[in-house]
């Protein structure tokens, strides 16, 4: 036979199961979390990625040049840290106009492609950064 006493202690483990539930699965609160932020941005095409780096996490970036039909290789691509007047790290595109700037540390970052500028006909060259991914490493 249940009897409101029982109905009411039922209730009360009920209610203790939900609260202990709700303190396991409680988030930390931001300022508590070990995520740093990495992003990095291309004028040339106004866009910007984001990545979360843990703790003890260097980022990665991996460049890729995209042309109308000119040689790829042996461009100058630059990152600088937002807040910085200093290149951070620079290289040469290789055959297929891609570079992978490696271990960077969390921050804002921004990447420059110097042109090529044909002198025979004035002309800056058509290419361009055509895409770049973020990756976090141990």
């Amino acid at each position: 036979m249940v009897t409101n006493s029982t109905i009411n202690k039922c209730t009360i483990c009920l209610l203790t199961i939900i609260s202990i539930v709700t303190v396991v699965h409680a988030e930390k609160p931001k300022n508590m979390r070990s995520e740093k932020n990495f992003s990095v941005y291309v004028p040339e095409s106004d866009e910007t990625k984001e990545l979360n780096l843990k703790k003890h996490q260097t980022g990665s970036v991996k460049v890729y040049l995209s042309t109308l039909g000119e040689q790829v290789d042996k461009y100058m691509v630059s990152i600088i840290r937002l807040g910085e007047d200093q290149i951070v790290a620079s290289g040469l595109t290789d055959v297929h106009g891609e570079i992978n700037f490696r271990k960077l540390s969390p921050g804002k970052y921004t990447v420059y492609l110097n042109k090529k500028v044909n002198v025979e006909e004035n002309e800056l060259t058509t290419v361009k950064i055509g895409d770049f991914f973020l990756k976090a490493t141990p």
